[in-house]
């Protein structure tokens, strides 16, 4: 026998994964033309696990947890109504019960809805015949007919009229029953919506005909484990299967000697559509610029990001704590900035000199020699040696009548500096 796993997930806007062909628009909110797409669709799902069995069929151990996992997820992120999603967990899981509820799926579902299923427990193929089963909680081993086979399914798969269906199961529906579907290449708002508007019928399978692990990580099977990853871990508005099973498929290959399939369900008159999972709680990034007169390294919640100017840089909405540090004038600028889904929030500082916090110093040592006058204030002949002044301008005058010098020059002070006139009248240094 064989353990069946499987998932599903429910997305519609303007996002992708973070491949490089499939690059979101600036901005990445929710899409208008998306939303009309899927405007007015009731989201469906029936969600089946089974980890006990009657008689002696061996018991699973991460069935229900997968199954259960998933309707959380379709409900809490996905925006699934709960009214909307049947759980047939356990002894719950009978043959009668699986194939009466799709009956009813088939009589009440209609082109405004879309419907997952998803199937996670025993699954096997009879040899004599290369059908694939399901196994219902309430089976008989070895008595095929106590099974729900690949026809039953797909007989009630093409009786539902939703418009899009999207089963997740094991490799009952590799094989002869999946059809190739092409990879598509950008994936933008418009992709989403001609997806949405066209009707599908599309099988992830968590395995092709060999064996698929029950055990896994933290209570799940291998691939139940990374395809909840997917869709908890997801960030963008939408979702559609394509770009689940790009995702899932290397990692559980490279996890587990299995190989998930995907495909649409063949003679099922699939037209090529996607079931659009809507990312409920998808916040939109906002953008910070940072800007100053002056170079500067600016960090963000204490994190360097890059030197002035940066003009655009993704962040999570929220509140963050900046700080710009003036590299000229050995100054920052620190403060909080609020950072609003879908927003560009510019932050710009202005640096000015620092203010003086000490004396400066002036030395006068000329040939030939000079008598000195500062600010009017007669100090007397070269050579002078450090003169305290304070920070600032001051007027400097050098007269030696003898030689016919009287040279009158301004000169800035800096606190902690040192500014020289000499050897010549005119040169002055600092």
């Amino acid at each position: 026998m064989k353990r069946i796993g499987f998932f599903i997930l429910v997305c519609i806007a303007l996002t992708i994964l973070a491949a490089p062909a499939w690059a979101q628009q600036r901005g990445g909110g929710f899409s208008k033309q998306v939303d009309k797409a899927v405007s007015g669709l009731n989201y469906h799902a029936l969600v089946i696990g089974i980890n006990r069995y009657s008689g002696n069929i061996p018991r699973l151990n991460t069935s229900v947890n997968d199954a259960r996992a998933v309707k959380d997820l379709l409900i809490s992120k996905y925006g699934f109504a709960a009214a909307n999603v049947t759980e047939l967990f356990d002894y719950k899981a009978t043959r009668g019960n699986i194939l009466r509820t799709m009956r009813e799926l088939s009589i009440t579902l209609d082109d405004n809805d879309a419907l997952v299923i998803y199937f996670a427990g025993h699954g096997v193929e009879d040899i004599a015949t290369s059908t694939g089963y399901w196994i219902p909680a309430d089976a008989t081993p070895n008595a095929y007919e106590t099974y729900v086979s690949n026809g039953d399914i797909r007989t009630y798969l093409r009786a539902i009229k939703a418009r899009h269906i999207f089963l997740i199961s094991d490799s009952c529906f590799s094989g002869t029953l999946l059809a190739q579907r092409a990879m598509p290449g950008e994936i933008d708002e418009r992709f989403y919506a001609r997806k949405a508007a066209s009707r599908s019928r599309v099988v992830l399978t968590s395995g092709g005909k060999e064996p698929v692990m029950d055990s896994g990580r933290s209570g799940h099977s291998v691939f139940g484990y990374f395809f909840l990853k997917i869709l908890r871990d997801y960030d963008r508005p939408y979702l559609i299967p394509t770009q689940i099973f790009v995702e899932v498929g290397p990692l559980v290959a490279n996890n587990a000697p299995q190989t998930p399939q995907w495909g649409s369900l063949r003679d099922a008159m699939d037209e090529g559509g996607e079931i659009v999972f809507v990312n409920r709680q998808y916040k939109a990034p906002a953008w910070l610029a940072f800007s100053a007169n002056k170079p500067s390294a600016v960090y963000l919640d204490g994190r360097f990001i890059g030197n002035t100017p940066i003009a655009s840089r993704e962040v999570h909405p929220g509140k963050y704590s900046y700080k710009i540090a003036c590299t000229e004038y050995g100054t920052e600028k620190v403060g909080n900035v609020t950072a609003r889904s879908g927003d560009s929030v510019p932050v710009r500082e202005t640096f000015t000199p620092p203010a003086s916090t000490g004396p400066g110093y002036l030395s006068v040592a000329t040939n030939p020699w000079v008598e000195i006058y500062i600010d009017g204030k007669n100090l007397g002949y070269s050579p002078k040696v450090e003169i305290k002044l304070t920070a600032g301008t001051h007027s400097v005058r050098l007269v030696n009548a003898e030689q016919g010098l009287d040279r009158t020059v301004q000169i800035v002070i800096k606190s902690r500096t040192h500014v020289k006139i000499g050897p010549k009248v005119h040169s002055i240094s600092q």
